[in-house]
């Protein structure tokens, strides 16, 4: 009985080891098998990420874009204002000065009579008024020199009949705006460097010479003759009750008939990249043709009812004469 017992449990010790053994090799088979499986599946997501990774890292070379841009168009409501070479050559040059392109900025006033119908005769420069100054207040400057004209600015009424004082403009040079590579003005904010002025300040930045050798010439020309069905470049639209007065005008706040010559000329030369001269002469000339007024008995003026006499007539002048030289040298 006890070797049986023994042998019992001898056997249920072995019983017992091949049990757990057994366990053991059916878990480690498991393991085994689960970890193929992971390893498997492992080894297939790092295939398909590298197919994936494969697919999605390729190069496209595209067209090249290249944008362009011009912030000098978009300053004309802050200041300062700019007017750049291109605006200058696309817009209308008018007398060929400074003011006529000065009408495109909405910050500045121009005098009423520089837009009167009445004399489109005269080719002096318009005044103008900047932050509430009066003409002869402001600041001109032509490549960093003070072109103000101080001598009678206050008074230029040539339309008032008085031939002892006929004023000035405010502008002592009128220079030509083909000359010009920009125009800045300023109305507020201004830089203490500058003064003299107590409304706004308008700078001209002549162009350089960009062609190796160059010269241009030029010439315009205006014509106005108000005579019913007579030759006229420009239109006059009166009332029949004022065209006979003002056909037998003797001021010249009212201009029947006039003509203006434009010339213009100039030549260039960029003889290297570091020297350049530029030099222009340019004339603008206004005739307008009025009557000579006679005294009656009361020592007043009187004009001839015949309008097509014109053996009292007279012809007043404006006349412009501008000459221009530069020469830049760089020494870099």
């Amino acid at each position: 009985m006890i070797a049986f017992r023994y042998i019992y449990i001898y056997i249920t010790i072995f019983f017992s080891f091949n049990v757990l053994d057994s366990k053991e090799s059916i878990e480690s088979k498991a393991l085994q098998d689960s970890k193929a499986t992971i390893e498997e599946k492992d080894s297939n997501a790092t295939q398909n990420t590298q197919i994936d990774s494969n697919n999605t890292n390729k190069t496209y070379k595209l067209n090249a874009i290249t944008a362009f841009s011009d912030n000098d168009l978009n300053k004309f409501q802050s200041s300062p204002a700019v007017i750049n070479r291109q605006i200058i050559e696309s817009n209308p040059s008018g007398n060929g000065d400074i003011g006529s392109l000065l009408r495109i900025l909405p910050n500045v006033q121009f005098d009423n009579s520089q837009l009167s119908s009445n004399t489109p005769g005269e080719i002096s420069p318009a005044n103008i008024s900047i932050s509430g100054g009066l003409h002869y207040q402001n600041l001109f400057m032509l490549d960093g020199m003070n072109i103000n004209n101080d001598l009678g600015a206050g008074y230029n009424n040539l339309a008032g009949g008085n031939r002892l004082n006929t004023g000035t403009a405010s502008q002592g040079l009128a220079i030509d705006t083909s000359l010009l590579d920009s125009i800045t003005l300023q109305d507020s904010n201004i830089s203490a460097s500058f003064g003299g002025f107590n409304g706004g300040v308008i700078e001209a930045t002549t162009r350089r010479p960009t062609k190796k050798f160059g010269a241009k010439i030029s010439y315009q020309i205006t014509q106005g003759n108000a005579t019913p069905k007579a030759i006229s470049m420009t239109n006059y639209y009166l009332l029949d009750s004022n065209l006979q007065d003002f056909l037998i005008s003797t001021s010249s706040s009212n201009q029947p008939q006039f003509i203006k010559h434009l010339v213009k000329s100039s030549i260039e030369s960029k003889i290297n990249d570091n020297f350049g001269i530029l030099a222009a002469f340019n004339t603008t000339q206004s005739f307008i043709p009025l009557r000579r007024g006679a005294r009656n008995s009361n020592n007043l003026f009187q004009t001839p009812a015949d309008p097509q006499d014109y053996a009292d007539m007279q012809t007043q002048k404006r006349q412009i004469y501008n000459a221009f030289f530069k020469a830049y040298y760089s020494a870099t």
